[in-house]
């Protein structure tokens, strides 16, 4: 029995997916009297990984996400937990709607269609944004028999065989393709859409099945729930208000910045910590278990030589480069009269970017009342050549899709550039059959365990969800071997 010595922990990686974990150890450690001591490494000088806010008095520029919807409760969930209550700021719903870029115009996406399907007829069947026979072949799906073979479907084959060709490409590639920056004809259905797969399974048609889900969940939340609807989320100081809320919360965890992991290797077997882990300050770490909160790409390199199928397995995620260019204009000078949070890009129209959000008008506390900010979003699978330009070339980009879409002349008085190399993991078809078997190969390495985007969601209450699984399953390996 282990009573002398805290456990030593080990956690590589300082994004949300590290910082949660280690929030949630110490939380769990502490409510079963376990001794635990954390150790965070992060390879940068700073925490948050994707999640980048640069904060210029009153305007908040985000080089991440800008947000977080709360269908899934978790990061809500611990945005309160954490005290952060009085700084949750809901996207304004007087400016709310988005719209698609159509034959270079911006057309409004239909009422019900915020979801990508179609679940308010009477909107869609009134929009321009699909010809006549495009909603007719829609409306297919009423009668349309379910797919007839098991297994997993690309995104693409899935949304054509129930919709057709015209909506997957109008409607639901430029939304798939913001959210993974992947390809719709890789993208798993069953790992990206796996509510609109159940539709098909229960009700048979998916617009059916969404119309009926809606009215039921309105019906609950009339009853239980008044007011609750599913919101996007961010933070009145921006989206980096989590990451220093965690850490102003951690009070067993030593974070190490610009010190990253090199390797994992076992540890001798007369060693009594399991794990070795060696840094890139020339460090050598002894852990008793070790959380990796970081790509899968990454890990599969720190393992290569504790565990190479684990590493051929998890090499096999793939990943699509990103980059995102925040303009600011002074509204004086611009004639445009923003209505809606943003608009989305079709694959089929020309030019790099792939949609843009109307940062002033979805958060305007973010900005001034003479600043007008657009984000621009670059990159998708597969085409990740801009990563080549410098920062003047991926600004003029930007500038040349909102003159073309927007009309809008003037040069900008401000601008930035994040980029976010190999930063997206795309769940290709078969992606849950991959989990799985990365999930059964890691059960060798007992002690060690996987978190972050790269497994069972990419949003950030995804990555809190997982991370909060994967203390869980720590403490409790611990408490085993305390036993012991």
């Amino acid at each position: 029995m282990q009573e002398s010595r805290p456990f030593e922990v080990v956690l590589i990686g300082g994004g949300i997916s590290g910082l949660a974990s280690s929030y949630y150890l110490e939380q769990l450690a502490a409510s079963k009297n376990i001794p635990m001591h954390l150790t965070l490494l992060e390879t940068s000088g700073r925490l948050g990984g994707k999640i980048a806010t640069e904060r210029l008095g009153r305007v908040i520029i985000e080089g991440g996400p800008d947000s977080f919807f709360t269908q899934k409760p978790f990061a809500l969930d611990l945005c309160r937990e954490i005290g952060l209550s009085s700084e949750l700021d809901e996207a304004d719903p007087t400016t709310r709607g988005t719209y698609i870029l159509n034959n270079g115009k911006p057309v409004k996406l239909p009422e019900g269609t915020e979801t990508g399907m179609p679940s308010k007829l009477r909107p869609f069947m009134s929009t321009d944004l699909i010809s006549f026979p495009g909603k007719m072949r829609a409306l297919y799906d009423f009668v349309a028999p379910r797919k007839k073979s098991a297994g997993d479907e690309s995104v693409g084959s899935f949304i054509a065989r129930r919709l057709g060709g015209e909506f997957l490409f109008k409607i639901v590639e430029p939304m798939y393709a913001g959210i993974y920056a992947g390809d719709v004809y890789q993208l798993s259905a069953e790992s990206t859409i796996p509510s609109l797969v159940a539709l098909e399974r229960n009700y048979r048609s998916i617009i059916h099945g969404m119309r009926s889900e809606i009215r039921k969940r309105s019906g609950q939340n009339r009853e239980k729930r008044p007011g609750e609807a599913p919101k996007f989320i961010t933070l009145k100081g921006g989206m980096i208000g989590i990451v220093e809320g965690l850490r102003s919360k951690l009070r067993q965890t030593d974070i190490v910045l610009n010190e990253g992991a090199t390797g994992i290797f076992n540890q001798p077997k007369d060693n009594s910590r399991k794990y070795l882990i060696t840094t890139s300050q020339g460090r050598k770490i002894a852990a008793d278990s070790v959380v990796l909160a970081v790509p899968a790409y990454a890990a599969a390199e720190l393992i290569k030589e504790l565990s190479p199928g684990l590493s051929r397995l998890l090499s096999e995620i793939k990943y699509s480069s990103t980059a995102t260019v925040t303009l600011g204009f002074p509204k004086d000078g611009t004639a445009l009269k923003l209505h809606g949070h943003g608009i989305l890009v079709p694959r089929t129209e020309k030019g790099m970017v792939t949609g843009c959000t109307w940062e002033s008008s979805k958060w305007p506390d973010h900005s001034t009342e003479d600043i007008l900010l657009a984000r621009c979003y670059i990159g998708w699978f597969g085409h990740d050549e801009f990563m080549a330009y410098d920062d003047a070339s991926l600004v003029k980009e930007a500038r040349i899709f909102l003159e073309n879409t927007f009309g809008i002349m003037e040069p900008p008085v401000l601008s930035r550039v994040f980029r976010w190399p190999m930063a997206l993991p795309q769940y290709m078809v078969g992606h849950q059959g991959l989990v799985r078997r990365i999930e059964s190969e890691n059960r060798s390495l007992p002690g060690l365990f996987l978190t972050g985007s790269a497994y069972h969601g990419v949003g950030v209450p995804d990555c809190i969800h997982d991370a909060k699984s994967a203390a869980e399953a720590l403490v409790n390996y611990l408490s085993v071997d305390r036993l012991s």
